[in-house]
Formats: structure tokens, C-alpha cells, sequence
């Protein structure tokens, strides 16, 4: 496995000030820009970094990680025998207790009740300083008009914001 000093040396200037200045206050991170200018790479690299420390943070799509919540509350809809299991999985994930990357975020459609979702997770989150994680192809503007102003002004409030910018790295002319 890799040392942290040569996945250091693969990530975004940006992002490696960012780990350099965080504050307890501000421990989170909104990566946003267009579509191939390395957010995904960057957040799996910060995975990889927190595993070779031992940490522990979860890593979802955030279209993955509300179907997966969505999936849990159906199937105990159905089957009262999965409730206790699946309320305990989906009060965890919800908790904001662990690190959390969330890719993608503003690619998902959102009924009322995964909009409540998304916002107990991040909410939970700033209540507790868990760091948060998060990429997105929308500005904090665009992002606020797709989740709304208590969302966003909770991801504003515990995040550093940082674009990343340029040419689509994985369409090459």
C-alpha cells in the first residue's frame, strides 16, 4: 500500500491547503467545478489518505447513499420483521457521527422525504463537527436553488469551499 506522502503528492493544491487549514469550525470541504476536473479522483484520494490513518469514513454517491435510505424504509414497509435492523442502519447513517464523503451531490431528484434526509444527515453533521466532504457540479448559488437555503447555508457554514476548474480531463480531443 501507498504512504501518505506519495497519495499527498497526486492531490489538488487546493485541497492539500485545505488539509493544511482546516479548523475545527470549518473541518468540512464543497468541492465543486464542471464535469472532469478531478472531484471524484480528489475525494477518492482522501479516502485513501483516511485509510492509511486508520480513520474512519464512508464514501457514497449521494444518489447512492438516499436510494440506500429510501431502499431501507421501503423494505420495512414490507416486511415488518427488517424494521428494527433497518431503522437502526438508517438512524446511524443519519446520525452525522461518522466521516462522510458524499460525490455527486445535485445529481440526485429529491422527493420531500430524501430532501429531509439529506438535510438530517448534514445537519447532524454541523451539530456535531463531523467532518463532511462533499463534490458537486453546482455552485453554492446553483446548490441552494436545488436544496434549498438551510441545506446549503449549513455546508457554507462547516465547509471550506473550493472550485476546481479546467478542461474535462476524461474527454480528450
Amino acid at each position: 500500500m501507498k504512504n501518505i506522502k506519495e497519495i499527498m503528492n497526486k492531490i489538488h493544491p487546493l485541497i492539500k491547503k485545505w488539509l493544511d487549514t482546516r479548523t475545527f469550525e470549518k473541518r468540512g470541504l464543497y468541492i465543486f467545478g464542471t464535469t472532469g476536473t478531478g472531484k471524484t479522483y480528489n475525494l477518492k484520494i482522501l479516502k485513501e489518505m483516511n485509510q492509511e490513518k486508520k480513520g474512519d469514513i464512508k464514501f457514497y454517491t449521494v444518489p447512492d447513499f438516499i436510494n440506500k435510505i429510501a431502499t431501507l424504509r421501503q423494505q420495512m414497509s414490507i416486511d415488518r420483521s427488517q424494521f428494527g435492523y433497518n431503522n437502526q442502519v438508517i438512524t446511524k447513517m443519519l446520525s452525522g457521527e461518522t466521516p462522510l464523503i458524499l460525490d455527486d451531490l445535485g445529481t440526485e431528484t429529491l422527493s420531500d422525504r430524501k430532501l429531509e434526509d439529506l438535510y438530517s444527515v448534514i445537519n447532524n453533521m454541523s451539530e456535531k463537527n463531523t467532518t463532511l466532504i462533499i463534490s458537486s457540479n453546482l455552485s453554492v448559488q446553483e446548490l441552494e436553488r436545488k436544496v434549498g437555503d438551510r441545506i446549503c447555508s449549513r455546508i457554507v457554514g462547516m465547509c471550506h469551499i473550493v472550485e476546481l476548474s479546467g478542461d474535462d480531463k476524461r474527454f480528450k480531443n
